[in-house]
């Protein structure tokens, strides 16, 4: 190919990450301190565990009225009960990312039921 179309090929690639980059670090979702400050309780899926200041995702789970917590492509945990549905109302609207990163700020030893809050990075903003 020629040499001018690969660089006008990679000049529209770095446009659409600096924008796609921008729109993320502007999203309104997390001014919401009702989602924000919220601790969120986590089920760990079969064979899985979390750690303490591991960073996850979270999804929403439409088919199952949940929210899924995702570790790079595997699905480990789920959250449950009060806090799908703020969580799942704020999925909804406008100008929310598909994933909300999460961090691990507690596990129960018993139970191993997780402790998730929105990561600090995203409170900032």
């Amino acid at each position: 190919m020629g040499d001018n179309f690969l660089k006008k090929q990679a000049k529209n690639f770095r446009k659409r990450r600096d924008l796609a980059l921008d729109d993320i670090k502007h999203s309104s979702l997390f001014q919401r301190p009702d989602v924000v400050n919220r601790i969120f309780h986590a089920k760990p899926c079969t064979n899985e565990k979390l750690a303490i200041g591991e960073e996850l995702w979270a999804a929403p789970d439409p088919e199952h009225q949940r929210i899924s917590v995702i570790r790079a492509h595997r699905k480990v945990a789920f959250i449950d009960g009060d806090g799908v549905a703020a969580l799942m109302e704020a999925f909804s609207a406008d100008n929310t990312p598909g994933l909300i990163p999460l961090r691990v700020i507690a596990v129960l030893n018993l139970s191993e039921v997780a402790q998730l809050q929105i990561s600090e990075e995203l409170k900032n903003d």
